[in-house]
């Protein structure tokens, strides 16, 4: 994803750092959406392994990236609604953006 995100290259920052230093986003993120339910404690430490993983993703990001000017804002938040229960990610994607009448 480093390596995706550098060829982005725009004046000395990637798209993602110009795109959030230009909405001035408080914080931008990512939701992580929870699809089985057999473990509370296997989601729960899906999002402890992710966390880690993004902080050491941020923490060996060269200076070139300028990322540690937005690690601060990133979050993550874990999404686990049972209607999602056996979705695979085709179905989450589709759930997430279609809008659901309203009854």
């Amino acid at each position: 994803m480093r390596e995706y995100l550098a060829l982005g290259d725009v004046g000395g920052s990637t798209l993602l750092v110009k795109f959030i230093d230009d909405t001035e986003y408080e914080d931008f993120g990512f939701l992580l959406f929870c699809t089985d339910f057999s473990s509370d404690a296997r989601c729960e430490r899906f999002v402890v392994e992710w966390d880690l993983l993004l902080d050491k993703w941020l923490g060996e990001a060269g200076p070139e990236t300028r990322f540690q000017r937005i690690a601060e804002k990133v979050f993550t938040r874990m999404v686990d609604d049972d209607c999602m229960g056996g979705m695979g990610a085709d179905n989450v994607a589709l759930y997430v953006l279609l809008p659901l009448p309203l009854n």
